[in-house]
């Protein structure tokens, strides 16, 4: 009877034999690429670490990872096992292979061209120069295309006045703003920043067409280059007024001098150097000059494997956590630190302004942010007010004002505190109703 059975169906016994073979020699086939494939992550040092020696974040994808490596061949299996063939973990594994080589392929390309790429490069992009005092700023008498605008500077790298003539020429009033990215205005076009918004709106509420306002913004500046801009660019030039719009920047400054540019970029020779100095002792794809492109694209890439430089706001490495700190208490303590040092180069602005004098006029920050960087901006917006009422400073509050929007999101750009065209008409609008 068995006999009969093994002939009346032949390959009865076949299908009993191969299937659990086929299974389990599928899952092998999947798994070991995978695994090795996961192998070099375990060799990363991060930041903060927590949980053997990987901080918290890191660890999730780890874990992520690990299961998705012993996870993703059970799937190989079950195919394998309805094909009845270990063809499908085979043309998988071919897949693995053929994405590897192209990786390493285009990986080769990018050490050979970014050997010979300034690591500087990506502050070119943004139209500045090497700077001894600044370490970068404005090209002056520039034109160039960034974040789907057009920028253009005059000869001392401020952005280009637009509205009767240049302002050098003109006799009348001369104010001058200060600040970084979202006074420059990002995304802006030349004619659609919120200090030459403003112009238009003082020249015709004051009745003064010989009026000037000079946007000395810089993308990227902290406070205290914003202070050494002040004090070197701007104070030379005999302004009447100098509003100060000073935003994020100080918190996520390098080091203690608050500059938001690393050593690395500063003194390495190309764009190759500069990853490799700046990724030391990160895993293997990390390191890769395929994943610094991958990053610069995809932030999120970037904080899953630098958190610490990433997603928390810091003041510098000498004001890290001396053993162990409660969420609120770290925060108490980047208040102080980041505010501190924020707030005493606002008033030396202010000082020196009125010592000279020269009208100040502080302009709280308004955004839409979430988080720390939220709290903290709001944090210098109290020390803010806290100043102009101490030293008798004029102060716009465009903060407050903002909070009676119901539409937050549409006034600025995705990262919601550098104003678009609607934000900064707000901007321009508030500051004009506030002037004295």
């Amino acid at each position: 009877m068995t006999g009969e059975i093994a002939a009346a169906h032949p390959d009865g016994a076949s299908v009993r034999n191969t299937r659990p073979n086929a299974v389990v020699r599928g899952y092998l086939v999947a798994t070991i690429p995978l695994v090795l494939l996961f192998l070099p992550l375990l060799f990363h040092r991060s930041a903060d670490p927590t949980i053997f020696g990987f901080n918290t974040f890191y660890f999730k994808f780890l874990t992520i990872s690990a299961l998705t490596a012993v996870g993703l061949p059970l799937i190989i299996g079950v195919a394998c096992h309805r094909s009845r063939s270990v063809s499908p973990a085979y043309a998988f594994v071919l897949g693995l292979v053929a994405v590897v080589v192209g990786c390493l392929t285009v990986e080769m390309v990018l050490t050979y061209r970014l050997r010979l790429e300034d690591a500087f490069s990506q502050y070119s992009a943004w139209g500045h120069k090497r700077s001894l005092l600044f370490a970068f700023e404005a090209t002056p008498n520039h034109k160039w295309v960034n974040a789907g605008a057009t920028y253009t500077t005059d000869r001392f790298g401020f952005r280009t006045h637009l509205r009767g003539g240049t302002w050098e020429e003109s006799g009348g009033t001369r104010i001058f703003t200060l600040g970084e990215s979202a006074v420059f205005g990002y995304g802006l076009n030349d004619d659609e920043t919120w200090p030459h918004r403003l112009e238009g709106r003082l020249r015709a509420r004051l009745d003064d067409p010989s009026l000037n306002v000079v946007n000395a913004g810089n993308n990227g500046h902290t406070s205290l280059q914003t202070l050494f801009r002040f004090y070197t660019k701007v104070l030379p030039l005999k302004p009447s007024h100098v509003i100060l719009y000073v935003g994020p920047n100080d918190l996520y400054g390098m080091e203690p001098d608050h500059l938001l540019i690393s050593e690395e970029i500063l003194f390495s020779g190309s764009v190759a150097q500069f990853w490799a100095a700046e990724t030391r002792g990160q895993n293997l794809y990390a390191r890769s000059l395929l994943f610094y492109l991958l990053q610069q694209r995809v932030p999120a890439l970037g904080r899953i494997m630098r958190p610490a430089a990433n997603t928390a706001p810091i003041a510098s490495q000498s004001d890290r956590p001396r053993g162990h700190e409660t969420p609120s208490q770290e925060l108490q303590r980047l208040m102080e630190t980041i505010g501190g040092t924020y707030i005493e180069n606002i008033q030396t602005i202010c000082l020196i302004s009125q010592a000279k004098g020269i009208k100040p006029v502080i302009v709280t920050f308004m955004q839409n942010m979430g988080g720390r960087p939220r709290l903290l901006l709001q944090n210098n917006n109290v020390l803010l007010r806290k100043l102009a009422s101490e030293k008798g400073i004029t102060l716009i509050d465009a903060a407050t004002a903002f909070e009676s929007a119901t539409d937050k999101r549409d006034y600025f750009f995705k990262d919601q505190y550098h104003p678009n065209q609607k934000g900064a008409e707000f901007i321009a609008s508030t500051v004009a109703e506030g002037w004295q």
